[in-house]
């Protein structure tokens, strides 16, 4: 997960996904760091046990709002 290095990019807030394939979708998959995520110009890794929903076709990435630095400009997912 790339967040931008616009300033003022990273968040404090939880930041979650649903990943969306032909065959259903995934529950919601907190996305959860021992470090200090969604800096600022930051690459974060995430490895997460999705289960099986056959090809796919969208992902919804969304945050709760929540923390004093909430605003967040996601980059991009790779």
């Amino acid at each position: 997960v790339y967040t931008s290095d616009m300033k003022g990019a990273g968040t404090d807030a939880n930041v979650k996904l649903v990943l969306y394939g032909r065959e259903g979708k995934s529950d919601d998959i907190v996305l959860k760091s021992d470090k200090k995520a969604f800096e600022a110009g930051s690459c974060d890794e995430f490895k997460e046990n999705i289960p099986y929903v056959g090809l796919p076709v969208k992902l919804r990435v969304q945050h709760d709002s929540k923390g004093s630095f909430a605003p967040w400009h996601l980059d991009r997912v790779g």
